[in-house]
């Protein structure tokens, strides 16, 4: 009769395998602790806060940067209370003024007169500041450059806007690069460009969002998108007042000297006759 060896496997202690199991499921986890935190957030902050800002043109010499700040009631007061106030000493810095609408809502207003002031005012407002960015704290920082570059044509100003704005940090995204979780329902953000004769947007570079076109073509409102990178860009002409306000100089006076020598009848050389005397 044959005989067979059999060999006897180990048992395992049950503690060691419980510790396998958690030591696995803690990898995981801190493995997309990142996406379990933007669940958790999106599900309990969806919709908190709105943010819309509007670049108006009046001129190539002016406008206003407008900005809507609207807060809901899931946040704290203490902490809504403090960005709200945080924002309005930084308006009140750029020459700017501040408007409470309610206890969760400021509108902004920053009047700029060039394109260089513009640059200067909206790259200083949203500079990284930790007043403004308290309400993000637990949120990754975010990287945007703003610029408008004016040439002029003598009579007409071209105008090129350009907003570059990373918000890749605010998104976990897969292996194959497509977002997972986008805390796009925690900030609703918006920008809008509104000008006199209307703009073209170009949207023909890497990351470019196609606006949507609001008032007769002088509006146009992109909406911002959460963990890509959103690049905006514009081109708008203008016609400058200061140049044609010299073109009409020159006709007033090249008409006054037309007028003169041209039209009415040229002034008598004759000297006036002396009276004679009385005798």
């Amino acid at each position: 009769m044959p005989s067979y060896s059999m060999t006897r496997r180990p048992r395992r202690n049950p503690l060691a395998l419980l510790g396998a199991f958690v030591g696995r499921s803690l990898r995981v986890l801190v493995r997309w602790r990142a996406v379990w935190l933007l669940l958790l957030t999106s599900l309990l902050l969806t919709g908190c806060v709105k943010y819309d800002v509007g670049v108006n043109f009046d001129s190539p010499q002016g406008g206003t940067l407008v900005q809507q700040v609207r807060l809901d009631e899931r946040i704290g007061n203490a902490t809504a209370q403090q960005w709200l106030d945080g924002l309005t000493r930084r308006a009140r810095q750029l020459e700017g003024s501040a408007r409470r609408s309610g206890d969760r809502a400021l509108e902004i207003t920053l009047p700029f007169d060039n394109g260089r002031d513009l640059n200067r005012k909206f790259n200083a407002f949203f500079e990284p500041s930790d007043s403004i960015n308290g309400l993000f704290s637990a949120l990754p920082d975010v990287t945007a450059q703003f610029a408008l570059r004016q040439n002029n044509w003598i009579f007409w100003v071209r105008n090129r806007l350009v907003y570059d704005l990373d918000l890749r940090s605010l998104g976990v995204t897969g292996p194959q690069g497509n977002v997972i979780v986008s805390p796009g329902s925690l900030v609703d953000l918006d920008f809008r460009l509104t000008t006199p004769g209307g703009a073209r947007p170009i949207v023909t570079a890497p990351g470019a969002i196609a606006p949507q076109v609001e008032q007769d073509g002088r509006q146009l409102l992109w909406h911002l998108k959460a963990g890509q990178i959103n690049h905006l860009e514009a081109v708008f002409w203008m016609a400058n007042p200061v140049a044609f306000g010299a073109l009409l100089i020159v006709a007033i006076a090249f008409g006054g000297w037309y007028l003169r020598y041209r039209v009415l009848p040229a002034p008598s050389a004759t000297p006036p006759s002396a009276p004679e005397p009385q005798s």
